[in-house]
Protein backbone atom coordinates (compact mmCIF):
# COMPACT_ATOMS: atom_id res chain seq x y z
CA UNK A 1 0.00 0.00 0.00
CA UNK A 2 1.42 3.80 -0.85
CA UNK A 3 1.89 6.46 1.72
CA UNK A 4 0.16 9.58 1.88
CA UNK A 5 2.67 11.26 0.19
CA UNK A 6 2.74 9.06 -2.95
CA UNK A 7 -1.32 9.57 -2.97
CA UNK A 8 -0.54 13.16 -2.94
CA UNK A 9 1.91 13.08 -5.45
CA UNK A 10 -0.35 11.46 -7.49
CA UNK A 11 -3.31 13.85 -7.10
CA UNK A 12 -1.17 16.87 -7.55
CA UNK A 13 0.61 15.50 -10.91
CA UNK A 14 -3.22 14.53 -12.08
CA UNK A 15 -4.63 17.90 -11.44
CA UNK A 16 -1.73 19.88 -13.19
CA UNK A 17 -2.08 17.49 -16.43
CA UNK A 18 -5.92 18.02 -16.49
CA UNK A 19 -5.58 22.03 -15.79
CA UNK A 20 -2.81 22.18 -18.47
CA UNK A 21 -4.84 20.20 -20.59
CA UNK A 22 -7.90 22.71 -20.30
CA UNK A 23 -5.64 25.56 -20.90
CA UNK A 24 -4.41 24.51 -24.16
CA UNK A 25 -7.70 23.83 -24.99
CA UNK A 26 -8.80 27.20 -24.42
CA UNK A 27 -6.26 28.73 -26.13
CA UNK A 28 -6.64 26.28 -29.22
CA UNK A 29 -10.24 27.41 -29.61
CA UNK A 30 -9.77 31.24 -28.76
CA UNK A 31 -6.97 31.23 -31.65
CA UNK A 32 -8.08 31.96 -35.61
CA UNK A 33 -6.75 29.15 -38.02
CA UNK A 34 -3.51 28.17 -39.02
CA UNK A 35 -3.40 28.70 -42.97
CA UNK A 36 -2.56 25.71 -44.98
CA UNK A 37 1.21 26.07 -45.25
CA UNK A 38 1.66 26.54 -41.76
CA UNK A 39 0.23 23.04 -41.32
CA UNK A 40 2.41 21.25 -43.72
CA UNK A 41 5.89 23.24 -42.60
CA UNK A 42 4.56 21.73 -38.83
CA UNK A 43 3.93 18.30 -39.78
CA UNK A 44 7.13 18.28 -41.90
CA UNK A 45 9.00 19.61 -38.57
CA UNK A 46 7.83 16.98 -36.56
CA UNK A 47 8.40 14.27 -39.23
CA UNK A 48 11.92 15.63 -39.23
CA UNK A 49 12.33 15.91 -35.25
CA UNK A 50 10.60 11.97 -35.19
CA UNK A 51 13.79 11.40 -37.77
CA UNK A 52 16.39 12.88 -35.86
CA UNK A 53 15.34 11.59 -32.62
CA UNK A 54 14.80 8.63 -33.51
CA UNK A 55 18.56 8.29 -35.36
CA UNK A 56 20.28 9.78 -32.14
CA UNK A 57 18.48 6.71 -30.45
CA UNK A 58 19.83 4.17 -32.63
CA UNK A 59 23.29 5.83 -32.32
CA UNK A 60 23.17 5.44 -28.98
CA UNK A 61 22.07 1.77 -28.69
CA UNK A 62 24.64 0.84 -31.84
CA UNK A 63 27.45 2.54 -29.40
CA UNK A 64 26.42 0.36 -25.94
CA UNK A 65 26.21 -2.80 -27.57
CA UNK A 66 29.28 -2.36 -29.66
CA UNK A 67 31.57 -1.65 -27.04
CA UNK A 68 32.68 2.12 -27.91
CA UNK A 69 31.97 3.65 -24.75
CA UNK A 70 33.41 1.14 -22.18
CA UNK A 71 36.84 1.45 -24.15
CA UNK A 72 37.44 5.18 -23.25
CA UNK A 73 36.26 4.78 -19.50
CA UNK A 74 38.32 2.15 -18.68
CA UNK A 75 41.22 2.58 -20.67
CA UNK A 76 41.80 5.36 -17.88
CA UNK A 77 44.41 5.39 -15.30
CA UNK A 78 44.15 6.75 -11.75
CA UNK A 79 46.39 9.62 -11.32
CA UNK A 80 47.36 10.80 -7.88
CA UNK A 81 46.95 14.42 -7.11
CA UNK A 82 50.55 16.53 -7.31
CA UNK A 83 50.31 20.23 -6.19
CA UNK A 84 52.06 22.42 -8.80
CA UNK A 85 55.11 23.51 -7.55
CA UNK A 86 55.14 27.05 -6.78
CA UNK A 87 58.43 29.02 -6.66
CA UNK A 88 59.25 30.79 -3.53
CA UNK A 89 58.68 34.44 -3.97
CA UNK A 90 62.32 36.36 -4.63
CA UNK A 91 63.95 33.14 -6.28
CA UNK A 92 63.92 32.66 -10.10
CA UNK A 93 63.32 29.41 -11.53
Amino acid sequence: MRNKSQWFLIVMLAALLVASIWYCLQIWRTTPAMPPYGNVIMSLTALVMVVFGSGLIALIYFSGRKGLDETARMSRRSRKWRPARDPTPGQDS
